[in-house]
């Protein structure tokens, strides 16, 4: 059941980033809401979790993404399991500390996505698209963070013993 909670959300978030954020974007820059879920998720679920969750939302990610298919599958698997050991260490009850998190590792995948779009595509980094899209992922994972924590506290995500 829990799966199936994470996959309808991942599609959500998915369809959301292809079809409404582009609209409420800022000088052409906005970010993906289904990064800010994957790295919420993997603040909350287990390691062996996080490997497959890195699998779904980077094959949604690989579908628009020309000419890179694999590029963010790997990308996620390597920054999931990075954060997943970060948000261990750090309390996931402080509310400005899991969202700063959030944010940096956001902004750092996009920082490595345009670092490998530059290399192998030759298309220039813009830095202050990069400052903009941090502002972006700060102000979204703030209210993301409101609304999904409370499902990751609920029943369905509390770790229990089952005999």
């Amino acid at each position: 059941m829990r799966f199936v909670v994470l996959f309808v959300l991942s599609v959500f978030f998915f369809i959301l980033d292809i079809s409404l954020i582009p609209i409420i974007a800022t000088n052409g820059v906005y970010t993906s809401l289904a990064n800010i879920y994957f790295l919420m998720c993997c603040m909350n679920i287990e390691k062996h979790e996080v490997v497959y969750f890195s699998l779904i939302i980077g094959f949604f990610q690989d579908i628009f993404f020309t000419n890179g298919f694999g590029f963010n599958i790997f990308l996620n698997i390597s920054l999931g399991i990075l954060f997943y050991y970060v948000a261990m260490k750090c309390n996931k009850n402080k509310y400005f500390l899991s969202v700063s998190i959030i944010s940096i590792f956001s902004a750092l995948r996009s920082l490595i996505t345009s670092i490998f779009l530059s290399i192998f595509l030759g298309i220039g980094i813009n830095w202050l698209y990069l400052i903009y899209e941090l502002i972006h992922i700060f102000i979204f994972s703030a209210f993301i963070y409101l609304l999904l924590n409370k499902m990751f506290k609920g029943k369905l995500f509390r770790k229990s013993l089952e005999f």
